[in-house]
């Protein structure tokens, strides 16, 4: 059983094909103060290989470094019963690796 890490680069959609993206993003992050910026992500931890969804693993995001800017703590969840996950209120305009452990 393998779960594999992924890098991502937290902000806003650049194009308009992405506008469906960042609606959903809006839609499971929900914006409490319209001034401050927030975005959030979601997903499904599945085993490598079968591809079954693995309720109860661990989801941690690690922010990367970035020259200049203090680093934000990681931010951790857990999988629910169909092993999905959400995050919501993360800094944009940052890269973030995601891992999970099972």
């Amino acid at each position: 059983m393998g779960i594999a890490a992924v890098l991502l680069a937290l902000g806003l959609p650049a194009t308009a094909e992405a506008q469906e993206e960042e609606e959903r993003v809006l839609e499971v992050c929900p914006v409490e103060d319209a001034s401050r910026m927030q975005v959030g992500i979601e997903g499904i931890v599945r085993d490598d290989e079968s591809e079954v969804p693995l309720p109860r693993a661990t989801v941690i995001l690690r922010y990367e470094e970035e020259r200049d800017l203090p680093t934000p703590p990681d931010v951790t969840t857990q999988t629910d019963a169909q092993g999905r996950y959400r995050m919501c209120g993360l800094e944009a305009f940052r890269e973030v690796r995601v891992r999970a452990t099972y």
